[in-house]
């Protein structure tokens, strides 16, 4: 081995401490991008071939009641390549074991298995049997839910008669990846699943016979990649259902299922984009400040290696060498604990995005490209050193370096610095002195407490999101839907179920918005003035009340649709005669999940020309008697749905807990990570510098622990300036996630809790603690002999 060789892995034995620190970012930086990467490549794999292998719909549309006739006249339309017409109906669901009533969407399917869009995976069980008009397929993750099994039984309200369903079969479908009930946003389950039953038997339960109220399509390549003919196909088959009660027709990028997956996706790319780049940038600061320290310390070494012949380009790069090690020490263990965690994350996916066969998918390009970055950012963090290498002659390098011209400085100067203990002074001076040492020391230390910061704002937003939504909008114990419109009497006999204190009608009717070139489809909702059991919130949390004209728009439809207050809007109603009225906006709410349009329930009742329909109620329940409640509503035909609210923040709670809470952890670590690294490097530089001021204070009299107090004390007061700093910088970057996660289905507030402050004070505190110790104990073994030794 060649002199210069040896002297690299002296001194890679030397600075094993903080070449470690430094490798464990790599190492954590690394991990978050094969990981992150790895997930997404995977869910995104997945998705694309499940859509393919089982003929994911392009196009969606439900509507009243057409005849089978028609399923040709839309196959005829330009663009479309294959037609699937279904009978789709909610029904209220009896589960063995089950106190409340459960509520299930059964699709129709041909009695005899054939391939057809939106086509089902079987996982066990058999296809169902014409000879068993009572058999159905139900949902995967509903039967384990219920626990449920082929051959168990379960009961039914198909229009208003009950039966007993059995179940020959757990299935899944793309339509149903995510899998959430009419007008939920969250999955519950226990309460709510998909079963899958024969045409015939289903439409004969309906009297739908020879017709259907669902229809899907797929299209032709040609057309599925332009999205003009998409938007042609749209409105030809919105033209031929109007006259049945089409309800609108929508594409695949709306359909309810593949949004919430396609959000989750992009999330999920922003997550493996930016905090990656964190732990990137500190790595290269961390290589960048020990190479030059180490080029400082090693002028005499840097000189004797030249004038013995090595060039300038050798000594260069055997810092480079010392760059790269520290780096691919990093390397290894990041990508193997990266693919691991990959493979947590995929299978948490898993729970919550259902696939036949969901499984880490190992890129190369993944693994490649996190090793290209960082080897990239390891030559980066070593230039400054390579060029001050560069720049040093052998003849001043085997001169000892000159002093730093000190002078007095301000503090010296002021009045303050007489009133400070001596080692209070010695610390200010030396960091007015090295002001750019000490900036970036709080800046590294900065982006940790901002990073760990921001993954607490992350719960805490969420918490909040679901404390105005579940405390101040949704207010009621039981929400029910009807199957039909009902007379505004039937709210009489909803209040003299059992434990009822309070019910509030409501209507909702299906609606198209239109202002200038966009539109939206949606549920019009209509309210009484006196509503407390759903309340209209503005950006202050102040309840709102429904203008007696005109309609309040949720902001983010507002937005979507591209009005304000006072705007006009064209209203196309989507079921009975149709109307199309010019309404006004007449205010904007602060909803925080979900979309929504308001009206006054006596002024739609006007617009829509009819006597005080209702669609449903909700309910404000005595909790002594909700199991007795729950029984009655099991055997109501009218009712079609029951949302029970404790049910659905059970189901919130318990995503939150597995999947947020995990994630958070994970990333609390790394940022500690970062702290512990920043604070240790920064502490062993400065014990490397400052050896000798250290030692010659010892020989003069300073104890032990007044040196320990000078050099940690320095530490301290960086770490602690750092922690502002840190909130400054978490605020910016939780401020600059805000608008990702602006989405149509939920809006992450920017709020914070107290914990998003204390948790990153306490892992900051720790974490410089942990690493001040490891530093202690070398400073306790110093030489004081060795150390005094010079070469003048």
């Amino acid at each position: 081995m060649k002199p210069i060789g040896k002297i690299l892995w002296r001194d890679l034995w030397h600075l094993r401490g903080q070449l470690t620190a430094a490798a464990l970012v790599v190492a954590c930086g690394v991990m978050a991008q094969v990981c992150m990467h790895s997930a997404y490549i995977s869910l995104k794999a997945t998705q694309e071939k499940y859509y393919d292998r089982y003929r994911f719909a392009a196009v969606f549309a439900s509507l009243k009641r057409a005849p089978e006739s028609l399923a040709g006249v839309i196959g005829a339309l330009p663009g479309v390549a294959q037609v699937r017409t279904r009978v789709i109906v909610d029904a209220t669901l009896d589960i063995p074991g089950l106190a409340e009533p459960a509520s299930g969407r059964l699709v129709s399917i041909p009695e005899r298995q054939v391939p057809m869009i939106n086509d089902i995976y079987l996982r066990r069980g058999r296809y169902i049997e014409a000879s068993q008009p009572d058999g159905v397929l139900i949902s995967e993750v509903f039967a384990q839910a219920n626990k449920l099994d082929v051959g168990d039984k379960l009961g039914a309200i198909l229009n208003g008669r009950r039966r007993e369903l059995t179940v020959v079969g757990i299935a899944l479908s793309p339509e149903y990846i995510y899998e959430v009930g009419p007008g939920m946003l969250f999955p519950d389950n226990r309460r709510f699943g998909v079963l899958w039953m024969g045409r015939e038997s289903l439409a004969t339960a309906f009297n739908m016979q020879g017709a259907f109220n669902d229809v899907s399509l797929t299209l032709t390549p040609h057309s599925f990649n332009k999205g003009a003919e998409e938007v042609e196909v749209i409105a030809g088959l919105d033209r031929l259902l109007s006259a049945y009660g089409g309800l609108g027709a929508y594409d695949r990028k709306d359909q309810l299922s593949n949004r919430f997956l396609s959000d989750e996706l992009a999330e999920i790319r922003v997550s493996a984009t930016y905090i990656p780049a964190i732990f990137l940038t500190v790595a290269v600061f961390l290589i960048y400040i020990v190479l030059s320290r180490l080029v400082v310390m090693q002028r005499t070494q840097i000189g004797l290696l030249k004038a013995f012949g090595y060039s300038s380009a050798s000594v260069a790069l055997h810092y480079l060498k010392f760059s790269l090690v520290t780096v691919l020490s990093g390397l290894l263990p990041g990508l193997l604990l990266g693919l691991y965690l990959g493979q947590l994350v995929t299978n948490l996916y898993q729970e919550y995005f259902h696939f036949p066969l969901l499984e880490l998918v190992v890129s190369p390009e993944v693994i490649l490209g996190a090793a290209l970055v960082n080897l990239t950012g390891a030559c980066a963090g070593a230039t400054a050193a390579a060029k001050r290498v560069a720049a040093i002659t052998p003849a001043e390098a085997m001169r000892p370096e000159a002093p730093t011209n000190f002078r007095a400085g301000v503090f010296e100067r002021s009045c303050v610095a007489v009133w400070l203990p001596t080692s209070a002074r010695m610390i200010l001076r030396n960091l007015a002195r090295k002001p750019w040492k000490a900036l970036l020391t709080v800046l590294g230390i900065g982006i940790a407490v901002g990073l760990m910061m921001v993954t607490r704002f992350m719960l805490d937003a969420v918490d909040h999101m679901m404390t105005v939504q579940f405390d101040l909008v949704q207010r009621d114990d039981v929400t029910i839907l009807f199957h039909e419109p009902r007379a505004a009497s039937a709210i009489f006999g909803i209040r003299q179920l059992p434990g009822v204190s309070r019910a509030e009608p409501f209507r909702a009717v299906p609606v198209r918005l239109r202002h200038e070139h966009r539109s939206k489809q949606i549920a019009l909702t209509g309210l009484a003035n006196d509503s407390e059991l759903h309340q209209i919130i503005d950006s202050q949390l102040r309840v709102t009340k429904v203008p007696a004209e005109g309609l309040m728009l949720t902001r983010k439809l507002g937005e979507i649709l591209g009005v304000t207050t006072g705007d006009n809007l064209t209203l196309e109603v989507l079921e009975g005669s149709r109307q199309i009225r010019q309404v006004a906006v007449a205010g904007l709410s602060d909803e925080l999940i979900g979309i929504g349009a308001y009206m006054d329930a006596g002024a739609l009742a006007q617009l829509l020309g009819e006597d005080n329909l209702i669609s449903g109620a909700r309910l404000r329940v005595d909790p002594a008697y909700a199991e007795t409640l729950f029984s009655r509503l099991k055997r109501i035909p009218a009712v079609s749905g029951v949302a029970i609210r404790s049910a659905m923040l059970g189901s919130v709670k318990q995503i939150i807990d597995r999947a947020f809470l995990q994630v958070s952890l994970v990333e609390m670590l790394f940022a500690a990570v970062i702290v512990g690294g920043m604070v240790y490097n920064s502490v062993r530089i400065s014990l490397s510098e400052r050896g000798n001021e250290l030692a010659s204070l010892r020989v003069l009299g300073f104890t032990q622990r007044e040196i320990m107090v000078m050099l940690m004390g320095e530490q301290a007061l960086l770490t602690l300036l750092a922690i502002p700093v840190g909130m400054v910088m978490g605020y910016g970057m939780s401020a600059a996630l805000v608008p990702i996660f602006d989405r149509e289905m939920f809006r992450i507030p920017l709020v914070f809790g107290v914990k998003s402050f204390t948790y990153p004070v306490i892992a900051t505190l720790v974490a410089a603690m942990l690493s001040a110790l490891l530093v202690a104990r070398r400073l306790r073994h110093l030489d004081l002999i060795a150390v005094l030794k010079t070469r003048e």
